[in-house]
């Protein structure tokens, strides 16, 4: 196939994702990441990268084939990997009667006459930060449409909003803002949906949930919020002794069981390390380790030497490599992981892209092939799928996270094994990785209303 028909082929395979997505809620995805609003390079690019760790010979046509008999069919509302769907018709030898692939792959779970209506799930946002920013740039792909709405910011100086709508529009790190922006009497029209903006005192709408990005809430205001203005759920976005840790990949499930929906989501590196050190100990049982973050300065450091309360965060943020008074050791506690594991944190002169190296003593012995190919199959059949990515570029660095909707990359290229030790290396967008593990969080509240084949 020629370049440009396999861009022809992309550009009508876009089109068919949107028509899925709009008119029958049915969200495709490929190795977890969302297709929605990719153009044709990017969804080429996407779905090849996954037919090769799937070892299939699936092409861009065979996806359209698969996504033109999805749109043909009447379906609940849902998510579906259309790259792992397709790479199953290809394994039974692309059968021709694709009702029946479709009948027996998704079952009358998907597919029926009388598809369930989609009630979103209203959001709320405390702040508007890096991470608050990047919450709102991944809710506004969906426009009106999925089962998250975002229905308000609440931040200090609302009247800012010219400023506000600007730090939007341009970021150094993500670029220009996919979609529009209008200013609107309440505050933000996003792709077409209008969004409040008010004081970070407003009412709140009954049955959302709050997401608290400014790390100003406790325990006690959480619940308080809960009570008074009947919330589904409030999330803070760090780590509360006080607070359940929930952590997308770890034990989000336990969202449905607490009595008080107050939780804290943990911090960007605690959701890219402990879902995977929880997989290698479910598999191989982890003995002892050390973590070690190199992520990069934040706001809270100082860009040139001055007084600070934390004598190493005073020094120039853009010069110095500073270590950090940081870790994730008691998220690791809480997580149920072995004690013995120690972490340690460093800040790099960088705007984004972390690595996390875990260096890991197991209970048995394993070699290099198998870790990567247990890694491997876990990336794209295993309960981590939607979140973690496996790469083998072996140029990769970190502004290549810059982006990456999973939690962790793991550096295939870089795994080290030497019988029951193991190093791996994972690179994370700490920002936009970290806000689309709070997303996944969401989406597991508003679970009852969409189903997954993923």
């Amino acid at each position: 196939m020629t370049w440009e028909a396999t861009e022809l082929t992309a550009s009508r395979l876009a089109l068919l994702i949107a028509e899925l997505f709009y008119a029958k809620n049915l969200e495709s995805t490929s190795g977890g990441a969302s297709l929605i609003g990719q153009g044709p390079v990017a969804l080429y690019k996407s779905l090849r990268r996954q037919a090769s760790l799937r070892r299939s010979s699936f092409t861009l046509f065979d996806v359209e084939t698969i996504a033109r008999a999805l749109q043909n069919n009447s379906l609940h509302p849902g998510r579906i990997d259309l790259g792992r769907l397709t790479a199953e018709w290809i394994a039974l030898g692309r059968p021709a009667h694709l009702e029946n692939f479709l009948l027996q792959t998704l079952g009358r779970r998907f597919l029926t006459r009388q598809p369930r209506p989609v009630v979103p799930l209203p959001i709320a946002i405390d702040g508007f930060g890096r991470i608050a920013r990047a919450l709102v740039r991944i809710l506004a792909r969906y426009g009106p449409g999925g089962e998250l709405r975002l229905a308000m910011v609440r931040s200090r100086n609302p009247e800012s909003l010219p400023l506000r709508q600007q730090l939007l529009q341009n970021d150094t790190v993500y670029g220009s803002f996919f979609g529009d922006l209008e200013p609107v009497t309440s505050g933000l029209r996003i792709n077409g949906l209008d969004v409040i903006f008010a004081d970070t005192d407003a009412e709140l709408p009954a049955g959302c949930v709050l997401l608290d990005t400014t790390a100003r809430q406790n325990a006690e205001v959480a619940r308080e919020s809960i009570e008074r203005f009947q919330l589904r759920a409030c999330i803070l976005s760090s780590f509360h002794a006080q607070l359940p840790l929930i952590i997308h990949g770890l034990n989000e499930y336990e969202v449905h069981e607490l009595e008080s929906p107050a939780l804290g989501a943990g911090s960007d590196a605690a959701n890219a390390v402990l879902p995977v050190l929880k997989l290698i100990d479910q598999e191989y049982r982890i003995e002892s380790g050390h973590v070690e973050l190199i992520r990069p300065f934040t706001n809270d450091q100082n860009l040139l030497d001055n007084l600070h309360q934390t004598p190493r965060l005073g020094r120039a943020a853009t010069a110095n490599l500073v270590l950090s008074e940081e870790n994730i050791g008691l998220e690791l506690q809480r997580a149920a992981l072995p004690t013995s594991i120690t972490s340690s944190i460093l800040r790099v002169p960088i705007l984004n892209g972390s690595l996390a190296i875990l260096v890991l003593q197991l209970g048995v012995e394993v070699t290099r092939d198998d870790l990567i190919r247990f890694l491997i199959d876990q990336s794209l059949n295993g309960n981590l799928r939607d979140q973690l990515d496996f790469m083998l570029a072996p140029d990769f660095v970190s502004s290549d996270a810059t982006g990456n909707p999973a939690s962790a990359i793991i550096d295939g290229i870089r795994i080290e094994t030497q019988g029951r030790q193991v190093r791996l290396y994972l690179w994370y967008d700490n920002e936009m990785g970290y806000a689309m593990q709070l997303i996944r969080l969401l989406k597991c509240l508003a679970s009852l209303s969409f189903l997954q084949y993923s």
